[in-house]
């Protein structure tokens, strides 16, 4: 279940329940549009419910990137309304077939069961005024931000986590992207000088997440070059070297969620594969 936040009358946050992930509601033009559309069957149930209730037509269903935890209503949504239009970065299908590749867990996502985007992205798009779709990258090939000039707010899909209402410090996630892509697209953020940010995941926050974003970013990439000059061998997710543990990345970790100190050892994969391919700077 998630709780429902609204900005004001043209912007309504449903944040995902601890780390679930989070959707949007925004009404432009005597219209409606979601960015994002949840997964699991209560959640998305939900969020049929309340567009439903809006006495408006859903004109567009956003997604900021095409994991499957920000899709999964997707179909239903444009079931109940046949002339909305999905929209998406045009790299969109390699995201989806990446993490149906990865995920071993069953279900898992099959580019097969979603319906295509009618709208794809190359760059920079006005879906309508004051609403700019742009893309971003890092945290995955295609993920993109939007932007309202209008309310200094922008909607950052995964490339900014936070951590639920009173939990402690949270990072950035790049498994499925690049970290070098991922410190551009919050820059390309922190240049737009926004006054809330709506994460993927987690609750609304200020622009400052976004430094200590970077600051994990730098000091993980500069500690892993380290430890591979050192020549100390692969990374254990069970015994991390001291150099790479959270505690020296990040400055306090006190009431961390649990799957962020996950997310960190996925990142560090990450940067196994990218030294693998020499792809390093």
């Amino acid at each position: 279940m998630f709780n429902t936040v609204e900005l004001d009358n043209d912007v309504t946050v449903l944040l995902g329940d601890d780390q679930q992930s989070n959707s949007i509601l925004l009404t432009k033009e005597e219209s409606l549009i979601v960015v994002d559309t949840l997964c699991g069957e209560s959640d998305v149930a939900r969020l049929k419910e309340i567009v439903c209730c809006q006495g408006a037509p859903l004109r567009y269903i956003v997604n900021t990137h095409w994991h499957s935890d920000h899709i999964g209503g997707n179909s239903e949504l444009k079931g109940i309304f046949p002339e909305s239009s999905i929209i998406a970065h045009e790299s969109y299908l390699d995201t989806v077939t990446t993490e149906e590749s990865i995920i071993k867990t069953h279900p898992k996502p099959n580019p097969d069961d979603y319906l295509p985007p009618q709208i794809l992205v190359t760059d920079s798009y006005e879906i309508v005024p004051d609403l700019q779709m742009m893309y971003a990258g890092g945290h995955s090939k295609d993920s993109c931000i939007l932007y309202i000039p209008s309310k200094s707010l922008v909607i950052c899909g995964d490339v900014v986590l936070s951590s639920g209402v009173n939990s402690g410090a949270s990072i950035p996630y790049f498994y499925w992207g690049n970290p070098y892509d991922l410190v551009g697209a919050l820059e390309k953020i922190r240049e737009l000088n926004p006054r809330l940010l709506i994460p993927g995941h987690g609750w609304i926050v200020k622009p400052d997440i976004i430094d200590d974003h970077i600051l994990y970013l730098q000091r993980l990439l500069a500690a892993y070059q380290e430890f591979c000059q050192d020549g100390s061998g692969q990374i254990s997710d069970n015994c991390l070297p001291v150099s790479l543990e959270l505690e020296k990345i990040v400055d306090c970790t006190k009431g961390m969620h649990w799957t962020f100190r996950k997310m960190h050892h996925y990142n560090l994969h990450c940067l196994e594969k990218l030294a693998k391919a020499k792809e390093l700077v």
